[in-house]
């Protein structure tokens, strides 16, 4: 019994005339005659009463129909979830984000993807930059979100937006009333940054940008967690460089200041070209066209 044979019984019993059964199906009659007498040969059972005037479905023709029916929309079904599954439209995909690119625009992005592609199941992992690189290397997620990694390679990079830094003052900083500061302003300030183990390239970036400067930071303390950076900024022990991306923390006594000359952080997309699933690479296609928006 082959798919066929279900489809040429179906047509028969929607329509109940040989003749109109070959035209639905594009078929000769003789051939949609002799599909019903093999698949009866085989059931063993008559399906079809055939009169010269007329077709009748049998009990076991109305049992049959039933089951046909069934496997024919199971098959359709599996059909079209297999042609999804190939475009990237099904499945899963694990994806790596750390503090900062959860704060972005980026989730947003994500959202409308899932809107686009609802059958598509995204699952997050969370980590910093040299955590979420590490696990990309092991295969454990599928493409990572950091704020300006480095060089990755073997792995592939794409920056999507960037984020200006801006300065975060305690509130009552003297420094905190200003629209902007320049580097020379951080002389002598201590200071809190982010970690050069989470955050390697943005750290060296920093340095760079000091160095430029002709300023040598004090820096207090290297910490990985944004939480940690934001309260000891609100008791006033220093003040920080972060990604702008964090004015969606409205983080209570602190003040975020624009910083001159102006320095960014990217927002990147990270993945293994040489273990790509079709989920994710329908991802990476969709963030080139719909990319996040910088704060």
């Amino acid at each position: 019994m082959e798919l066929r044979h279900l489809r040429t019984f179906v047509a028969l019993s929607d329509t109940l005339h040989f003749g109109r059964a070959a035209a639905k199906l594009g078929l000769g009659q003789p051939a949609v005659s002799q599909m019903l007498k093999d698949l009866e040969a085989e059931l063993g059972v008559t399906l079809i009463e055939r009169t010269r005037r007329a077709a009748e479905l049998t009990p076991a023709g109305h049992q049959f129909l039933l089951h046909a029916r069934r496997s024919l929309e199971a098959v359709e079904d599996a059909t079209q979830a297999a042609k999804r599954a190939g475009e990237g439209a099904l499945g899963s995909v694990v994806l790596g984000l750390n503090a900062l690119t959860a704060l972005s625009a980026l989730p947003g992005a994500l959202a409308r993807f899932r809107e686009k592609y609802p059958l598509v199941r995204i699952r997050l992992i969370a980590g910093g930059t040299a955590q979420l690189v590490e696990h990309l290397r092991a295969g454990q997620c599928d493409v990572a979100f950091t704020i300006t990694p480095g060089d990755v390679t073997p792995l592939a990079s794409e920056v999507i937006t960037h984020e200006p830094l801006c300065a975060v003052f305690h509130a009552k900083h003297r420094l905190a009333k200003r629209t902007k500061v320049r580097f020379g302003d951080f002389i002598g300030e201590p200071m809190i940054h982010r970690s050069r183990f989470e955050e390697p390239n943005l750290h060296r970036e920093f340095l760079g940008a000091c160095e430029r400067a002709g300023v040598t930071p004090n820096i207090l303390l290297e910490t990985g967690q944004i939480e940690t950076l934001f309260a000891l900024v609100s008791q006033g022990m220093a003040f920080s460089l972060v990604p702008a991306t964090v004015r969606r923390m409205a983080y209570p006594g602190v003040k975020l200041v624009e910083v001159s000359p102006r320095i960014e952080a990217g927002v990147t997309m990270v993945w293994n070209p040489a273990r790509l699933p079709v989920t994710a690479r329908r991802l990476l296609e969709f963030l080139r066209v719909e990319r996040p928006r910088a704060s």
